[in-house]
């Protein structure tokens, strides 16, 4: 798979196996995104959601708000930076 910028927070993924695009942005600074704007503006412009985590096993916490947990588990995705990045 091969990742090209276009934008400062928009990557276009696109498969090596067919003209299928995704495109996915990156929540940045925080680690969990708490705006439902934001969430609900993203459901609707991206195929996932990024936000950069300290390690793999990071949990993000939507208890109590099944709307916002629902949203997550539909485009949320974690990165989590190697020693190299």
């Amino acid at each position: 798979m091969l990742f090209t910028e276009t934008r400062n927070i928009e990557l276009v993924l696109l498969s090596a196996l067919g003209n299928e695009i995704m495109r996915s942005a990156i929540y940045y600074p925080s680690t969990q995104v708490r705006s439902r704007k934001i969430m609900h503006s993203s459901l609707l412009l991206w195929d996932q959601l990024h936000t950069i985590v300290p390690m793999p096993t990071y949990a993000t916490d939507y208890r109590g708000d099944s709307d916002m947990a629902e949203a997550w588990e539909l485009i949320g995705r974690k990165i989590t930076p190697t020693p190299q990045q």
